[in-house]
């Protein structure tokens, strides 16, 4: 069945976790419309809707898209008179009425199956409460009652015991569907009396305190269902009532002694992990009056709600909310005359309110097992965007506002004087009297204007020491904090496996290991750095993605800005020259540096003096078509040789033969002259036949060679077991062959082979399909793919073959010599046009078939395909290896002339197909000269034979010929290049992960000297310039409480990863006498650890829990969202902290003397008489700790699990 929203459309689920820009994009409903008028929706397939919510007060906007709306479960107690623990006649024949149709659209697939409606946050409950009762066959004006059903589990205060030791896990802090595990009839629209009878408040049911209006025409409530906690997934009862001698009795009545719920005491669900069976645990060791409640558990045990990726603020509220002085400030309702209404700063008291309503709803004495913050979390979000609708945040970003929201509601200067702090005194900067002078200064002018509670508790001053490197200005100022950020001593790194593709050798992989800030240019200086003659400069960075250029990275990002993923391929090129057509500093926009969006420069560009141009391979698709394979490959050209057909294919060649174990530049060069005999294809003499026989085996080591090759030899086969049996990254036997090409190969009359130029592939060229650089996911535009041959006019194009003499006269690349004019036709057609890289006759080499689409490899590396495909079969010559017994094919030195001086015209008719693409495509000719332009990719259209013998090889099998490829798609099964500083680099980072660190190395990590960056630069008022000074920063005074900030994000908002190491802290006796700079007589600097932040997993899918002695009884407990239970002290030490909060150790409580005073008070309330008078009286009125009434207007009673 398909769900259907309240607006009758279809409702199509997201998979829990996803996120916004990177797993799915949002559109605008009329962009949405433009893409399904391009490419249409495929037949059944619903489009996904959703909501957008103004989560701010008009006029301000903050809109959020409503990507999970709570999916409601109706169930119902039906009126007694009407059941047998079954639904009555009567509701089956409503039920029976209503089409399958509808059935469907509400879940069901029988009308006694739970009903499910889609709902909103924002939906009013008025109209939900009459959809419900409607579905449920439930007259509107029958009153129901409404319940929430619970996890049984979470019904317990004390977690079992457990030895075991906790690991950085995280916790989970909520399952999607709350109740799902309620009952194992839950699937039953009717819930039976029977067992509704036996379910407790507090262990299967929570009580949602919320009228039922659905009779009454002129009700006008504007409540939302958020308001009462239906703000995710769960299972609602619908209670009817059932009359009564009083007129308007429910059966659950008889529960009332167990509900003390209002709707100030949120929730009434306990929590922990299952089977502690028990909901009332006796009263802890300290059991003084006011600090255990009636129930006999221990005041402020209780859960927060989380309304969605709120763990963050739970948290967050959970340790500060522990600290006893600002607890009892509100709870003692001390915060009221002291609100600031006239504070421009401030927020008129409203989050003051907002928090004392908090902890009346946390630590009253009728408060249950979780509380839900719904109007803190409004309030919270009018005030501070940021923290509106249901993203999850940094939970110190949120208590560094909650703290200064405080502080500005209830700061006690209404009128705030005019002070400037004085600059610091060159002649005086190195007096410390002088400097204490001027801190005492900085701090009383500060505590002129700001005096609240917070204040007295949270505030602390910085020394910043500032140094200018050109005038050697030194100026000292005081910065007040309310928590202290330290550094972790552990460097920031960017880990990636880079494959290196060498101007002249096979790939090799680099693992990287450098800091995130460096920039790309320093990276390419880093690889560079382990090849000789390599420079940064020629150097060319992308990343590939599905064989094309996803992605070109430019010298001056970061690479934290670079956004490299994990499992991203990145490629280095090494290019002969420094190219001119490098990218300019690209324009930012809301997705982070493009450039893609270029204009793509003309030829007459000076970044066409020497361009990179990329490289594609193509092949035939298994069924039609053409389909990229392999990686790509750049070539540099300059603008003369982009005019010049010969230069390109060479350079192409030049390129190719580095990823090939064959040695095509040698094995087909046609250019070593023996003294006598006539010249073979393969450079041999026909007077040595037999030893022609044997050269034609390539052997796979390399040696010396006084004939201008480099690395590679022609051995006879005899040798063969000789050969190495080392086998190289790629596959291949032997040490890595660089193929370098034979000596002159780049002159303009040097004759390149037939099987070079004609049987591999044919050369093409496309425009770039974004921007310059042939990136994104296209990279190049594949529907105009055009013979690169034909594009360039030659001042004559003959559709015969004449005589040489007359073809001479076309040329552009220089006039033939002149012997080779006296060739004539016959030379030529003797030479035919159909040389291969197969030599010798069909009757020497066996039958040459076409191959097949199922012939080819699905990938190059796939060997077993490869074997599959291209297998030579028993008594079967393999057609791409080199001719093994059979007789050359030979050539005069007249004809060899000839053939040399037609392949350097380029108006010839001798390439491959008549210089015709694969395609079958003929590109019209137009008036330029270039054969490549800039913005323009060369494409590979590589024949099923040539792909085979240059990659399909099998170093398994004896008398392989075939050549294997040497590179990666992925850059996987390549060696790496060895890094011993990167070995030692890696053991010393893994023994700190194993032993971790202390918080005394991070408070001496943050206090080092730094340098500033050129982004964050300093101004000195002596140079009137911005300086990169140098920065030292230490704490001069610190506060009572004192919360310290481990920064384990690192970058900005946009680019940030976390640091995930152990960070041993002490619990009790932190001693910070050595790390402030100002002592106060009297005061003992030793601090005991309360209260702990943890964050769990990394960016986008972390959790936020904390750990937290109570003031009340002095135990730690755990408190993971809605759930609160008790843990050991040997729990306390988290592998996953993030902030730390410490108080200074004292015999009195903390703070200036009128707040010591109120803590006594609370910590010794009056004695009571025998009658319980006293405690009946805290517990009258509204607005009093644990009172049944609440200013909470709105708010839910109840709360959902949070698994």
């Amino acid at each position: 069945p398909i769900l259907h929203t309240k607006d009758h459309r279809p409702f199509i689920a997201l998979k829990p976790g996803l996120t916004d820009t990177q797993e799915f994009q949002i559109l605008p409903e009329s962009a949405f419309g433009e893409v399904v008028g391009w490419y249409g929706l495929k037949q059944g397939q619903k489009q996904i809707e959703r909501t957008a919510h103004n989560t701010a007060d008009p006029p301000a906007e903050n809109i959020v898209f409503e990507l999970y709306p709570p999916v409601l479960t109706i169930r119902r107690v039906p009126h007694p008179s009407n059941v047998d623990d079954k639904s009555s006649t009567a509701d089956k024949t409503v039920a029976n009425t209503q089409s399958e149709k509808q059935l469907r659209m509400r879940g069901q697939t029988s009308p006694n199956d739970a009903i499910h409606l889609v709902s909103s946050r924002n939906e009013r409950f008025h109209s939900f409460l009459l959809r419900a009762k409607d579905a449920a066959g439930i007259p509107k004006e029958r009153k129901v009652k409404l319940w929430r059903l619970l996890q049984p589990q979470n019904v317990a205060v004390d977690a079992p015991k457990d030895d075991e030791q906790s690991m950085p896990s995280p916790p989970q802090s909520r399952d999607t569907s709350p109740n799902k595990a309620a009952k194992p009839t839950d699937s039953a629209l009717v819930l039976p009396h029977s067992e509704f009878k036996e379910m407790q408040v507090g262990t299967h049911l929570e009580y949602i305190d919320a009228k039922d209006q659905t009779d009454n025409a002129n009700y006008n409530g504007k409540s939302a269902v958020e308001m009462y906690g239906m703000f995710e997934d769960q299972t609602i009862v619908l209670e009817e009532q059932i009359g009564g001698p009083g007129g308007g009795e429910f059966e659950s009545d008889g529960k009332r002694p167990k509900i003390t719920l209002g709707k100030k005491a949120n929730g009434s669900k306990p929590s922990s992990a299952p089977g502690s069976g028990r909901t009332s645990p006796t009263p802890g060791s300290i059991a003084t009056r006011g600090r255990t409640r009636r129930d006999g558990r221990t005041r402020g045990t209780v859960g927060l709600t989380n309304l969605g990726n709120t763990c963050y603020m739970n948290s967050a509220l959970q340790c500060i909310r522990s600290v006893e002085e600002l607890a009892v400030y509100f709870l003692r309702d001390k915060y009221k005359p002291e609100i600031n209404t006239d504070n421009p700063l401030g927020h008129n008291g409203l989050m003051a309110k907002r928090y004392a309503e908090l902890l009346q709803g946390i630590y009253a004495d009728n408060a249950s097992g979780s509380f839900t913050p719904s109007q803190f979390k409004k309030t919270l979000g009018n005030l501070q965007p940021l923290f509106s609708g249901y993203g999850q945040q940094d939970s110190q970003e949120f208590l560094s506002f909650l703290v200064d929201a405080l502080h500005e509601d209830l700061n006690r200067i209404h009128k705030k004087p005019y002070l400037e702090n004085p600059d610091s005194d060159d002649n005086t900067v190195h007096d410390p009297n002088a400097i204490i002078e001027l801190g005492n200064t900085y701090r009383n002018n500060h505590r002129a204007r700001n005096d609240s509670v917070a204040m007295d508790l949270f505030n602390g001053f910085y020394k910043n020491t500032m140094e200018c490197p050109a005038c050697d200005k030194v100026s000292v100022t005081f910065d007040p904090f309310s928590l202290v950020t330290l550094q972790l001593p552990i460097e920031s790194s960017f880990q990636h496996t880079i494959t290196f593709v060498p101007l002249r050798g096979a790939p090799i992989n680099h693992e990287i290991d450098i800091d995130k800030n460096a920039t790309i240019k320093m990276l390419k200086e880093s690889i560079a750095s382990k090849h000789a003659g390599a420079s940064a400069d020629r150097l060319w960075m992308v990343e590939v993605y599905n064989h094309k250029i996803y992605k070109l990275f430019e010298n001056h990002h970061t690479l934290a800005e670079a956004g490299i993923q994990t499992h991203d391929h990145i490629f280095v090129f090494e290019l002969a020259d420094v190219p001119t057509n490098v990218p300019e500093p690209s324009r930012k926009t809301l997705f982070g540096s493009s450039n893609v969006d270029r204009d793509v420069p003309g030829m007459e560009s000076p970044k066409a003096e020497r361009f990179a141009a990329p490289v594609f391979f193509r092949r035939p698709a298994r069924h039609s078509g053409w389909e990229t394979m392999m990686h790509p490959l750049f070539v540099t050209l300059s603008r003369e040789e982009a005019k010049s057909y010969d230069v390109i294919l060479k350079k192409i060649l030049l390129a190719v033969a580095q990823i090939t174990s064959r040695p095509i530049l040698t094995e087909f060069d046609e250019n070593n002259k023996q003294s006598d005999g006539e010249v073979t294809a393969n450079g041999t003499t026909q007077k040595s036949e037999s030893v022609a026989e044997d050269a034609a085996q390539v052997s796979d080591r390399s040696v010396p060679s006084e004939d201008g090759y480099v690395d590679v030899s022609m051995e006879n086969p005899d040798g063969a077991d000789a050969a190495t049996d080392e086998t190289t990254v790629s596959g291949h036997r032997g040490t890595p062959k660089t193929n370098q090409a034979p000596a002159h190969f780049m002159d303009p009359h040097y004759y390149l082979s037939p099987a070079l130029r004609n049987q591999l592939f044919a050369v093409n060229y496309s425009k770039s399909a974004e921007g310059a650089y042939c990136t994104g996911l296209n990279s190049f535009e594949e529907k105009r793919v055009g013979n690169m041959y034909d594009r360039v006019k030659a001042p004559s194009r003959r559709p015969s073959v004449q005589s040489s003499t007359s073809e001479a006269s076309g040329t552009s690349s220089g006039s033939a010599p002149p012997d080779e004019s006296e060739e004539s036709d016959a030379d030529e057609d003797e030479f035919g046009d159909k040389p291969d890289i197969v030599q010798g006759t069909p009757e020497q080499n066996g039958q040459v078939d076409t191959a097949s689409d199922d012939d080819l490899p699905a990938d190059p590396l796939d060997t077993q395909n490869q074997r599959s495909g291209r297998r030579r079969q028993p008594g079967k010559k393999d057609k791409f290896a080199k001719n093994r017994k059979g007789k050359p094919v030979t050539y005069s030195k007249k004809q060899r002339k000839a053939m040399n001086a037609r392949q350097q015209r380029p108006d010839t008719n001798g390439s491959l197909q008549s210089q015709r693409s694969l395609t079958g495509k003929n590109v019209p000719q137009d008036d330029n000269p270039y054969y490549i332009k800039l913005g323009e990719a060369i494409v590979l259209d590589w024949s099923p034979e040539a792909i085979d013998s240059l990659f399909g090889g099998d170093t398994s099998e004896d008398g392989e010929m075939r050549g294997t490829w040497l590179s990666s798609s992925n850059g996987s099964k390549l060696d790496f290049v060895p890094d011993p500083v990167l070995e030692a680099k890696k053991r010393r980072r893994d023994a700190r992960k194993k032993n971790g660190i202390t918080l005394e190395d991070c408070f001496a990590e943050s206090g080092k000297r730094e340098i500033l960056s050129e982004d964050n630069a300093w101004y000195c008022n002596r140079c009137k310039e911005m300086r990169q000074a140098a920065k030292t920063l230490e704490i001069w005074t610190i506060p009572d409480i004192l919360i310290v900030h481990l920064k384990r994000f690192g970058g900005n908002r946009s680019f940030r990863d976390k640091v995930d190491v152990f960070v041993d802290y002490p619990i009790d006796g932190l001693d910070m006498t050595e790390k402030i700079g100002l002592k106060e007589d009297g005061k003992e600097y030793l601090y005991d650890l309360f209260a702990v932040d943890n964050h769990y997993g990394g960016l986008g899918g972390g959790h936020y829990t904390a750990l937290a002695k109570n003031f009340h009884d002095g135990q730690w407990y755990d408190y993971n969202d809605a759930m609160c239970s008790k843990v050991g002290e040997g729990k306390v030490h988290s592998p996953a902290a993030y902030l730390l909060f410490y108080r200074r150790r004292s015999d009195k409580p903390l703070g200036p003397p009128e707040l010591q005073e109120l803590v006594e008070q609370y910590r010794n309330p009056p004695q009571a008489d025998s009658s319980g008078e006293a405690e009946d009286n805290v517990e009258a009125g509204e607005g009093k700790l644990g009172g049944p009434t609440s200013s909470l207007h709105g708010s839910s009673s109840g709360s959902i699990a949070a698994g």
